[in-house]
């Protein structure tokens, strides 16, 4: 994903053209949505909002690219973000044999509102 200078270049059609200045974070262990990913996100909200249902409030996961989504439908919706750090995903990692569960390190919520995302917490 980057090249020998350390900049980004996507290497495929589906990876973001652009990635978000994340001075925080890696994209390796807290990749962000796809172009796919993205345009899936914008027209399911759109249907949404098309079949008249309202959203106040939009509740995810502290992980980027749900963050990404629900930010997308909140700007399609008109709705706010909430983010839930009890809702992380695990990462299970077998060392020498051993099955550790470990919870990801994700942007916080003062880093994310830096990184231009309306979001609370």
């Amino acid at each position: 994903m980057a090249t020998r200078t350390g900049k980004y270049r996507p290497f495929d059609m589906n990876m973001p053209f652009t990635i978000p200045a994340l001075k925080f974070s890696t994209c390796e262990t807290d990749p962000p949505l796809t172009v796919f990913g993205k345009f899936c996100a914008q027209s399911a909200a759109r249907t949404l909002r098309n079949q008249l249902f309202k959203l106040s409030y939009i509740v995810c996961a502290p992980s980027l690219r749900c963050v990404q989504t629900a930010c997308t439908f909140a700007d399609v919706m008109e709705a706010q973000v909430y983010i839930l750090e009890e809702l992380a995903e695990p990462e299970i990692i077998l060392e020498y044999g051993s099955q550790i569960t470990t919870f990801g390190k994700y942007l916080s919520i003062e880093q994310l509102r830096k990184c231009g995302f309306k979001v609370q917490g």
